[in-house]
């Protein structure tokens, strides 16, 4: 299977610009900045990589309740595409575990 198109784009290097922006306070720019992220999330390796970001995770924890309607229910949505790969990540860890010993 093939990188996506947003998995392309996080290895040119652009996690460091969605960071920087993130941390500008520009809310329309840090909430368009999450919408984009969120749409990237739905590549699992995007996801993952995100996942891995402590100092976005930080950020995104504290944009999380900004006043900033927008800002805050985009951010909400990118948190909440990030826990679902952890999730199918722990399942898909189960599962491994459960026909590892069935063998």
């Amino acid at each position: 299977m093939g990188l996506g198109t947003g998995y392309v784009i996080l290895e040119a290097g652009a996690l460091s610009t969605f960071e920087t922006i993130l941390n500008l306070d520009k809310p329309d720019e840090q909430a368009l900045t999450a919408r984009v992220l969120w749409t990237m999330t739905f590549d699992d390796d995007v996801a993952t990589e995100l996942k891995s970001s402590n100092n976005l995770l930080d950020r995104l924890e504290v944009l999380s309740k900004s006043p900033d309607k927008a800002v805050k229910n985009n951010v909400k949505g990118l948190l909440y595409n990030i826990e679902r790969i952890s999730k199918k990540e722990k399942k898909g860890h189960y599962r491994r575990v459960v026909v590892s010993d069935t063998n």
